[in-house]
């Protein structure tokens, strides 16, 4: 049987985006082998719009089989600290969509 499923991770930092070091996360999916499955380091959402630091990753992907999976989240560029954070959600795929209007001219 095979499980469609979402993987977000949320790179936070307490004084982000003030200091120096920013965190950017990445995700990597395995199975129980280490043979990757999926592996994502930046994750552009346009719907953000003229947002230009992507740290944050997502994973949409279909499960071959049912088994064990490893979730394996780092930083890209090797920062860390008590004032880092990285929140990951696991999720089946929801319906969702964001109707986006845009006038042909600002008046």
């Amino acid at each position: 049987m095979t499980s469609k499923v979402i993987l977000l991770v949320l790179a936070l930092a307490a004084a982000w985006p003030a200091q120096a070091r920013q965190p950017k996360g990445t995700v990597k999916l395995t199975d129980a082998k280490g043979k990757v499955l999926a592996f994502n380091d930046d994750h552009e959402d346009i719907g953000e719009g003229l947002n230009t630091h992507h740290a944050d990753s997502y994973i949409r992907t279909t499960l071959p089989s049912n088994g064990t999976y490893f979730v394996q989240i780092a930083d890209s560029q090797h920062n860390g600290g008590d004032e880092f954070t990285y929140r990951l959600r696991i999720s089946a795929p929801q319906v969702d969509y964001a109707l986006r209007i845009v006038p042909p001219q600002v008046v």
